[in-house]
């Protein structure tokens, strides 16, 4: 999850050799895998000995509930991505939405795997999964509010527009 944040974040370096729509229908499918991997974490988990009360007790460790807010979150999000189209959804609320569940779901699953994560005893790998993590946040941050004001401060003007084919345009910036 991330690494979600690098795919949508049009960084040039990643996205330039593939294309914007390569990179945002990799970033979908991601998300897609992402939610059956993490969908699949607790039943494995409750699978391999820590019973289903870890998914259906209402006596568990606050970190485990961060991880049920972060897969129910996913969930919506994937849901709302995959079905936009479906549900008449405008863009404009999608995006809303995509942009508050996104960080939203990130945080509660990073909190979730640091009080959590046996992996993470290392102090290496949770130095690297809090980088990983500041790294998300910084790219949505640079995305979604630096850039935009930046390009603000240096509105494109349009200098020509030439009709190439029916319903196809060239416009210079």
């Amino acid at each position: 999850l991330n690494l979600q944040a690098l795919l949508a974040s049009r960084v040039a370096r990643f996205e330039r050799p593939f294309g914007l729509d390569a990179v945002l229908g990799f970033h979908r499918h991601m998300g897609i895998f992402a939610l059956a991997l993490f969908a699949a974490h607790p039943l494995l988990l409750a699978r391999g000995g820590a019973g289903t009360g870890l998914l259906t007790g209402a006596a568990v460790p606050w970190p485990v509930w961060l991880g049920r807010l972060a897969l129910a979150g996913l969930v919506v999000h994937v849901l709302l991505s995959v079905a936009q189209n479906r549900v008449r959804m405008k863009f404009e609320s999608w995006r809303t939405a995509h942009d508050l569940l996104g960080p939203l779901v990130i945080s509660l699953g990073f909190a979730h795997s640091l009080a959590l994560g046996q992996d993470l005893g290392l102090p290496a790998l949770k130095a690297l999964w809090v980088v990983l993590f500041t790294g998300a946040l910084a790219l949505f941050l640079h995305h979604r509010f630096i850039r935009p004001f930046l390009l603000w401060l240096q509105p494109y003007t349009v200098v020509d527009v030439e009709a190439e084919a029916p319903g196809v345009w060239t416009v210079t910036l």
